[in-house]
């Protein structure tokens, strides 16, 4: 069965199934009778802010819309080198914080701090505890098997193997449990071998577990030896509660896959009913920069449980909660050798820098696409002279005659080629071909952004370098998110076929599917790339507008000149995307494809106001906003000169 794009973004209120639309407030089941979902409580532990909270908060919304856990009865723990201001919008939804101190490892040992939470709420039975880690979402009521036992979903693969587990349990003087297969049937496994994920347990054993749970894992953490290496000592957590629950001889059942399914991989566990619905998705890192679940496996039940989590990741609680998940996502490497790339022009460049009497501002204009650009790039080439005069530097753009824009191409193919060293020397040309009056030099080259996520640590390392030594500031121009998507896509499927995206029969929708593409639409994502790579550097945004052109001169110091709008790229209109999408079907050489293109674009001239522009539907046009809604309010937040939010309609 084909999905349409989009399901895996959630589905909409209005096609929502009848009876998830009017399921009365019971969430758990026992045994096939529904259970008011009072005597459930969720403990929760936080301990970072990069994306914990994030998760947090969609950890929380799903439990009370799909569950019908509220808020009230979520406890939040949070490791006391958090600030409680950082839980407390979690307070203010009404969940409980709670601060509690690290335990042993600090990380994956810190969820063993959980379980005195029960003498403090006074729970008694029938009431249980659900241990759910921060990736976890739920997409419909839970099922637990039996209420009177601790219950756990197998481990998806054999780490640590079973040997290991043998040596660990004589070890521990506990006797040996039998042995199980492992939920993605590569090996086997103790039965009490429970993923940490979801754990299920009793308020009347949450005392002797909670000792024999702490017990084992200080024991574990001072024998390091008995594991074969630091992977399998990240398990102290997982194997502990297996020997707790052995050396209590507490009684265990096991939950299916449906309660606790790994998104990260590509095979289905082999404990998933079929007949029942997915409840808790266990995603790990498979969240998408946009905050999305996604996973390999492209089976209906596992996309139908996605789409119904993302119906709550389209919006966020708390809007800082997004700003530190994307803070979060921006952490690629600068440089592997040190802070500097080790390349000559670094010394001639500071050489530059001790001997000019003059040090001047460097503006890197990075789109993006679509923009206006090129009138922008042609008016910057036509006034060099009198932009010089002003202070301001268009270095040569080594640009082919027109109709091909002048713009600052050459430094694209050098980040591209990871040539640190050619990149370097071509600011140090330009500092050192400067008139003698110069305040800014400026480069334009929309491929800065097009291209930013396909930068080298060696590119971006220089970057940072000439950022480090010189007033550097980056000036970027946004559209309307559906606008771009739109026009972004025309563009690419005229493009020569050199890229998964370029030149190729597809649809607007099939072309969002990729991630490459996608991300183009993740304005605040550049932003806090950018940020992170070059340091405390000068951002300016610019909302895109007829006048935009105009209004980037006017910031630059030179609004005395006129740019023009004439020279622009025309986009196709749809007749003419439906004949490039046939010819794209074909391996055309070069030149032969740029002929058709070109007759293609004479015929449209030639039709004029006859033909329609290309205007995607309704449901897609929503899809895109949808994608991108926490992204445009942090934006706004971030950057409110970027975006106009009179939103026009596409469809």
């Amino acid at each position: 069965m084909t999905r349409p794009f989009g399901a895996d973004y959630g589905v909409s209120r209005d096609v929502e199934s009848w009876w998830l639309r009017t399921l009365p407030r019971y969430g758990t089941f026992e045994n096939g009778r529904q259970m008011p979902p009072d005597d459930i409580w969720v403990s929760i532990v936080v301990d970072n802010v990069d994306d914990h909270l994030y998760k947090t908060d969609l950890l929380v919304r799903t439990l009370d819309r799909h569950a019908s856990i509220a808020p009230g009865q979520v406890v939040i723990h949070y490791v006391n080198r958090l600030p409680e201001a950082a839980v407390a919008p979690f307070a203010r939804m009404g969940c409980k914080t709670r601060k509690i101190e690290p335990f042993l490892d600090g990380k994956y040992c810190n969820k063993l701090q959980q379980l005195s939470i029960v003498d403090e709420l006074g729970l008694s039975e029938p009431a249980g505890l659900l241990l759910l880690d921060v990736d976890i979402a739920v997409a419909a009521p839970l099922v637990i098997p039996d209420r009177d036992r601790v219950a756990g979903k197998i481990v998806d693969g054999p780490s640590p193997p079973i040997h290991v587990l043998t040596r660990i349990f004589e070890a521990a003087a506990v006797a040996l449990p039998e042995q199980f297969q492992c939920d993605w049937n590569i090996g086997t496994t103790f039965a009490s071998n429970f993923n940490g994920g979801v754990l299920y347990i009793p308020a009347r054993h949450a005392d002797a577990i909670g000792k024999s749970w702490k017990c084992f894992a200080s024991f574990l953490f001072e024998n390091p030896s008995l594991f074969e290496n630091d992977q399998q000592l990240r398990h102290i957590d997982q194997v502990s509660f297996a020997l707790a629950i052995g050396s209590t001889g507490t009684a265990y059942s096991h939950l299916p896959a449906n309660s606790n399914f790994p998104t990260h991989g590509n095979t289905m566990p082999r404990t998933l009913d079929a007949r029942s619905r997915i409840q808790m998705l266990h995603y790990h890192g498979e969240l998408d920069d946009f905050g999305f679940l996604r996973s390999a496996l492209k089976v209906d039940a596992v996309q139908t449980a996605l789409s119904v989590a993302n119906e709550c990741a389209v919006t966020c609680s708390n809007i800082h909660f997004y700003e530190r998940f994307k803070i979060g996502r921006a952490r690629r490497p600068i440089c592997r050798d040190g802070r500097h790339p080790k390349v000559p022009v670094v010394r001639d460049i500071l050489d530059w820098l001790e001997n000019a009497e003059r040090h001047p501002k460097l503006v890197f204009h990075a789109g993006t696409p679509k923009t206006g650009t090129t009138a922008l790039q042609f008016c910057l080439e036509e006034n060099k002279t009198r932009l010089a005069q002003s202070g301001i530097y268009y270095p040569h753009t080594r640009h082919a005659p027109p109709p091909r824009a002048p713009k600052h191409n050459f430094l694209v193919e050098q980040m591209m080629a990871g040539d640190a060293q050619g990149l370097g020397t071509s600011v140090l040309s330009a500092l050192r071909a400067m008139p003698s009056n110069t305040n800014l030099i400026l480069f334009s080259t929309e491929g800065l952004f097009n291209h930013w996520w396909d930068f080298p640590a060696e590119s971006r390392s220089m970057l940072r370098f000439v950022a480090s030594n010189f007033r550097l500031e980056v000036l970027i121009c946004f559209r309307n998110v559906v606008e771009f998507a739109v026009s972004f896509y025309l563009q690419n499927i005229r493009n020569p076929q050199v890229h998964p995206c370029y030149g190729r029969d597809l649809s607007l929708g099939e072309m969002l599917e990729d991630e490459w593409f996608r991300r183009h639409l993740d304005y605040v994502g550049f932003l806090m790339e950018v940020r992170h790579s070059l340091g405390d550097v000068t951002i300016r945004t610019f909302s895109y507008s007829d006048t935009v052109g105009t209004e980037i001169l006017t910031y630059l110091g030179a609004g005395d000149l006129e740019c023009g709008g004439e020279r622009h790229n025309e986009s196709l209109h749809r007749q003419g995307l439906e004949i490039v999408q046939i010819i794209n079907r074909y391996r055309l050489e070069p030149r032969i494809r740029d002929e058709i293109l070109s007759r293609i674009h004479e015929i449209e001239v030639m039709f004029g106001e006859l033909l329609e522009s290309y205007r995607p539907s309704a449901e897609l046009a929503g899809l895109i906003r949808r994608l991108t809604e926490k992204n445009q309010l942090l934006l706004a937040q971030l950057y409110p000169d970027s975006l106009s939010f009179r939103e026009k309609s596409l469809a």
